[in-house]
């Protein structure tokens, strides 16, 4: 739907899986889990837009689970426009195995 924005806008979903894939394909790999995500959409993104996802590691922690020691790493995350505009915020847990 156009009203709000002017012209139609991209699903925030899309950049939640953008973040997905960079953390569980680009920067971990296989073996690395989702333990939270918190997103804030800050801007639209629009049909043709080029966007950009950033991950950052700003932590790194063990933890005691049922299995044994776990490995923590705590994510900034932030999806760019073309005009160098956080689009999407937000940061992530991952349990690295």
């Amino acid at each position: 739907e156009a009203q709000m924005f002017g012209k139609r806008v991209v699903h925030g979903a899309f950049s939640s899986a953008l973040i997905s894939a960079v953390l569980g394909f680009h920067l971990f790999g296989p073996g690395a889990l989702y333990a939270s995500q918190k997103v804030v959409f800050k801007k639209p993104v629009f049909i043709g837009d080029t966007v950009t996802a950033v991950a950052t590691i700003t932590k790194k922690y063990t933890k005691e689970g049922k299995s044994g020691v776990l490995q923590f790493l705590d994510v900034e995350t932030k999806v760019i426009n073309q005009n160098d505009k956080i689009v999407t915020d937000g940061e992530a847990q991952v349990i690295v195995m």
